[in-house]
């Protein structure tokens, strides 16, 4: 499909300049490469939107929060924190990991 694309640029600036003239097929392909890449701009950027209703927070599936006091549950750090974690759980699984490392390295020195 690339390569298909690149011939296909070429031949149609191939074309132009022997229709008009240089100048005239370097600004044709420009425009039409840049209309090409915002229209994949903003069909990508409406894609990465954030949903219209707000997801579950995630206390009540978490088999850890068992173990959490009720008092712990009802602060809002802890909520956003399970939140996060819920949305994000491979990002928030490594940053654990580093932190544990870098902790364990730091009070036990290797």
């Amino acid at each position: 499909m690339g390569i298909g694309t690149v011939f296909l640029t070429c031949a149609a600036f191939v074309f132009i300049q022997s229709q008009y003239s240089t100048d005239i097929a370097f600004a044709v392909l420009g425009v039409v490469f840049l209309v090409v890449a915002f229209t994949l701009y903003f069909i990508s950027k409406r894609k990465l939107e954030k949903p219209d209703t707000e997801t579950p927070i995630g206390l009540e599936d978490d088999p850890l929060s068992a173990f959490l006091p009720d008092v712990i549950k009802e602060n809002e750090t802890i909520k956003n924190l399970v939140s996060q974690i819920s949305h994000n759980p491979i990002m928030a699984t490594s940053a654990a990991v580093t932190l544990g490392v870098l902790l364990s390295r730091e009070f036990f020195e290797d």
